[in-house]
């Protein structure tokens, strides 16, 4: 999803289609989209300093959301890095623990702050 003004880019959001908490390390060059998914894993967002604080974030998150939704998938999760956690946090994402030790190894590969955060799609109509 990408916001396009008159001149340049101002906002993108990229999401992956993930299958069992299969998230890619950091700087992957092998990833390869599933057969199936059962989230859409937010990979990366950018907002211009044009449209910061005036909703363009949610707005691509809402949208990421509804394309998640339409294919069935149960959530929308992310790698929140360089303390973006409370941003992310802020959007209705909530900290989820790793629940192996193949999810850990990848976690560290984003850094000490990585944390894992989801957005569990039945439970919420929009993110608010």
């Amino acid at each position: 999803m990408i916001s396009i003004g008159p001149d340049s880019i101002l906002a993108y959001l990229v999401c992956l289609p993930i299958a069992d908490e299969n998230y890619p390390v950091l700087h992957a060059s092998d990833w390869q989209s599933p057969a199936w998914a059962d989230e859409l894993y937010v990979h990366d967002m950018a907002i211009s300093p044009v449209l910061r604080g005036q909703g363009a974030g949610r707005l691509l998150l809402n949208q990421a959301r509804a394309h998640a939704a339409s294919l069935g998938l149960v959530r929308l999760s992310l790698i929140a890095v360089q303390n973006s956690a409370t941003f992310w946090g802020h959007l209705g994402f909530a900290a989820r623990p790793a629940t192996s030790e193949a999810l850990v190894r990848k976690l560290a590969s984003f850094g000490a702050d990585a944390m894992l955060m989801s957005h569990n799609l039945a439970m919420v109509s929009a993110l608010d």
